[in-house]
C-alpha cells in the first residue's frame, strides 16, 4: 500500500509535471478514497496512504495551480469492483447479503458512475470529489460527531468485515 499509494504516486505526479509545465497546461486525477477522511482500524495504513492522496494532491494542486495545471482527488466510497471482490472474503460475504436483501450493494457505484462523476468534478475545476450521495450524507453525519465517535464508529464497522 505504502509503495503504491505514497510511493509510486509521488513518483508519477513528479514524472510528469515538468512537462506538463513546459506545455502551459495539464491535469492529474489521483484517485484516493472515502477512507482519507478518517482513521480507519483494521485498514489503518489503508485509510493512512489514501489520506497522503488527499493531502499531496491538495498541496501540489496549490503550488503548481498557477502554471496551468490542474490536480484533483478522486474519492469514492465502497465501489463495484475487483478491489472490492477479493479485500476481504468476509466483505464479499457482507456484499452478498445486501445483494440478497436490496437486490443490490448497497452504496456501491459501478466504476463507471465514479468516473463519470469524477471527470464531470475536474471539468468544474474541483480540488475533491468524494464521489456518491450516500457517502457525502454519511461523511457530513460524522462531521456532527467527536473525532473519538468516528474512530469508534469505523472501528466497529471495520471489525466486523476484518473478524
Amino acid at each position: 500500500m505504502i509503495q503504491l499509494n505514497v510511493v509510486a504516486l509521488t513518483d508519477l505526479c513528479h514524472l510528469c509535471i515538468p512537462d506538463m509545465i513546459a506545455k502551459g497546461e495539464g491535469g492529474i486525477i489521483n484517485v484516493g478514497s472515502m477512507a482519507s477522511l478518517s482513521p480507519i482500524p483494521y485498514a489503518g495504513i489503508y485509510s493512512s496512504t489514501k489520506a497522503y492522496v488527499l493531502m499531496f494532491s491538495e498541496a501540489i494542486r496549490y503550488e503548481y495551480q498557477s502554471k496551468g495545471i490542474q490536480i484533483m482527488a478522486l474519492l469514492p466510497g465502497g465501489t463495484e469492483s475487483e478491489f472490492a471482490k477479493v479485500a476481504t472474503e468476509k466483505s464479499e460475504k457482507l456484499t452478498r447479503r445486501n445483494e440478497k436483501r436490496t437486490g443490490s450493494t448497497i452504496g456501491m457505484q459501478t466504476s463507471a458512475e465514479v468516473a463519470i462523476e469524477g471527470l464531470a468534478a475536474f471539468e468544474k475545476n474541483k480540488q475533491y470529489i468524494l464521489c456518491g450521495r450516500n457517502n457525502r450524507l454519511l461523511f457530513s453525519l460524522t462531521k456532527l460527531m467527536t473525532r473519538k465517535g468516528v474512530l469508534n464508529f469505523t472501528g466497529s464497522m471495520f471489525k466486523k468485515i476484518a473478524g
